[in-house]
Order: C-alpha cells, then structure tokens, then sequence
C-alpha cells in the first residue's frame, strides 16, 4: 500500500526502515525523511498512516 504519494513511498520502505533499527525506538520526522528521500511532508494526509505504523513500532521495541 502506498503510504504517501506526494513523494511516493510504500508500507514495505516504512516497514523496511523500521526492521532496520535493530530494537531502536524511531521517530516519524526521521522515517519520513528517510523514506521520502529527505524530503518533507507536502499535503500530509500519509502521517496518520505513518504515525500509527511508528507508534506500533516503538510498542514493540519498548516491550
């Protein structure tokens, strides 16, 4: 599922990302950034996709 189209990146490049972090905690503006390639949000419909996905990251990594 594509998560932003503005600059298209995909669940798997956010889920990709993530796994890549060994445990860490990660925060949005860091995953955008490096999904978007360095870009930054234009319309900002994707972040409540983004979020969520981060969020339930960051659970399971505290867990």
């Amino acid at each position: 599922m594509m998560v932003c189209l503005c600059h298209p990146f995909s669940d798997k490049k956010v889920r990709e990302h993530l796994s890549a972090k060994d445990g860490a905690k990660c925060g949005m503006s860091e995953v955008y950034s490096t999904c978007s390639g360095g870009n930054k949000p234009q319309c900002c419909t994707c972040l409540e996709t983004l979020k969520d996905m981060v969020k339930t990251h960051n659970k399971t990594v505290a867990a």
